[in-house]
């Protein structure tokens, strides 16, 4: 990975490391450069069009579509005309275990070994999965954003449970 297009900027605490960054742009020229970091982005496009290149590759997320990045992986975001999006972005290592178990063998460790990577476009899954990922991101926003009581123990949850539709 190119040295110069990593990503330095810290996402969440070293308490908390997740931040979900929400962005409204009305004026459609809304534009991240290429980069990279360590950590799992997931992007959720409420309202317009994204236009996203990951690995090499282009995708277009329509509103209510989302996409993962995974660890370590190039990408760039843009939007032409009004857009409204978020981007959870976490340290796998956010979700281990403190005990070693089978969950963290079977389900977390190829997340943070970096042995397996998410699909990369919502359309790619069943329309049932894609519908109940999609109420999960919504969820993990105005979670987020509104920090109600036990808003962490609430948010880690929901990306447990996101992991689980995706592993059925």
């Amino acid at each position: 990975m190119p040295v110069d297009l990593q990503e330095k900027q810290t996402h969440g605490t070293t308490f908390y490391p997740l931040h979900v960054y929400s962005h409204h742009d009305k004026d459609g020229f809304y534009s991240v450069a290429t980069h990279w970091h360590e950590e799992l982005e997931w992007i959720y496009a409420e309202v317009g069009v994204l236009e996203l290149m990951v690995h090499g590759k282009p995708y277009t997320l329509q509103a209510g579509e989302f996409c993962f990045v995974n660890a370590e992986e190039l990408h760039e975001i843009r939007s032409e005309g009004e857009s409204l999006h978020h981007a959870i972005v976490f340290r796998a290592e956010f979700l281990d275990f403190e005990r070693y178990d089978t969950c963290e063998h079977q389900f977390i460790r190829p997340i943070t070994n970096r042995t397996l990577a998410f699909p990369t476009l919502s359309r790619d899954l069943p329309q049932e999965t894609r519908e109940k990922v999609g109420q999960c991101l919504r969820e993990v926003i105005t979670c987020y954003h509104g920090k109600p009581p036990c808003y962490a123990l609430h948010i880690k949850i929901l990306i447990f449970q996101v992991l689980e539709l995706l592993y059925q």
